[in-house]
């Protein structure tokens, strides 16, 4: 089994000194993609974000009081399933976040590790044991790379972790940090790095990362972690970094990439290009930059609307975006590609 790790990044100006040329991705061609409405009722209050797998999309609400997993059929937009109740009782999840893995998706809670696939009319569901728990605790992204090694960071080192859970035996690699310079100091850099969205494909030796801070992209191979690939973004943005109440921190911070998937063939991100306020109000101009398993940047879907999360097909024939239109009301989109 491969698997790899693509890390996206972006560039702060006077912070980093840069080997490669940076690419100037506006020179690609943006293609503006016309999508239409999915009409699912009212079924869904809350919806964080969104996830594709063979003949579903899947919703992760975050209404407090429903089922937080809702699977819609692609072919008839009916609901079809739902999983999973927050809570500490024996079948519920304290604070589960969701781990998409092939054509499934696993539901990591503090107190268990659940994985989903759908087999014909049936949400067949498999609880995988975590020995060492308490080493993957808190950690950023968590990925199982085989049956008994597990990949994750934690948001404040700058290493990633590979423990074999059979044994409890473990190592870490350190992360390949941006070439900072030496004036700024190495937790804020830490903090940077980790600062980031992950996507795992099991057919190949790579994860997909991308940054909201800072324009790069890397391929990392795992868990060797030699000879990465960057490929660093020109943006044009003077996002600084500044010295306030003794702490290192944004000056009006930029919003770069806020999501990523990956599917047979490609690795997809979220460019926001914004700062809060433009995120808050629902105002930023939304992309999608795919890269192929080389880290070339191969198109730029454009979206007349803000999106702020999605999912590609495995196929990569159709996506799924989530939405906000101007009464602040979520919206799931469907587009060709």
């Amino acid at each position: 089994m491969k698997k790899l790790i693509l890390v996206g990044l972006v560039l702060l100006s006077g912070a980093c000194n840069v080997r490669e040329p940076a690419l100037d991705f506006r020179r690609i061609p943006e293609e503006k993609l016309s999508g239409e409405i999915v009409d699912i009722g009212d079924s869904v209050l809350a919806p964080r974000q969104i996830f594709d797998t063979r003949d579903h999309f899947v919703i992760f609400d975050d209404n407090k009081n429903d089922h937080f997993l809702k699977y819609f059929s692609k072919a008839t937009g009916g609901l079809d399933f739902k999983f999973g109740i927050r809570g500490n009782g024996p079948n519920e999840f304290i604070m589960p976040r969701i781990i998409p893995s092939g054509e499934g998706i696993g539901v990591l809670a503090l107190n268990k590790f659940v994985f989903l696939r759908v087999e014909g009319q049936e949400l067949i569901k498999e609880e995988k044991k975590i020995r060492n728990r308490e080493k993957v605790t808190g950690a950023n992204c968590l990925f199982f790379l085989d049956d008994s090694r597990v990949l994750y960071t934690k948001s404040s080192e700058s290493q990633f972790h590979v423990l074999d859970d059979r044994s409890g035996r473990e190592s870490a690699v350190d992360a390949y940090p941006l070439p900072y310079e030496n004036k700024y100091p190495r937790y804020f850099v830490n903090n940077v790095v980790f600062d980031a969205h992950y996507s795992y494909h099991e057919n190949e030796d790579f994860i997909f990362a991308a940054y909201k801070h800072v324009p790069v992209v890397s391929l990392i191979p795992v868990p060797e972690f030699q000879d990465p690939l960057h490929v660093y973004l020109n943006t044009g943005d003077k996002n600084e970094i500044v010295r306030k109440d003794n702490h290192w921190i944004y000056d009006d911070p930029i919003y770069y990439y806020t999501f990523t998937d990956v599917s047979s063939g490609f690795c997809y991100a979220l460019f926001q290009h914004a700062d809060k306020s433009a995120l808050r109000e629902n105002k930023q101009k939304s992309e999608i930059h795919v890269f192929d398993f080389q880290g070339k940047m191969v198109r730029r879907l454009g979206f007349d609307i803000p999106i702020y999360h999605f999912a590609a097909s495995g196929d990569d024939t159709e996506l799924y975006a989530l939405s906000l239109n101007d009464d602040f009301l979520p919206e799931v989109w469907k587009y060709d590609l």
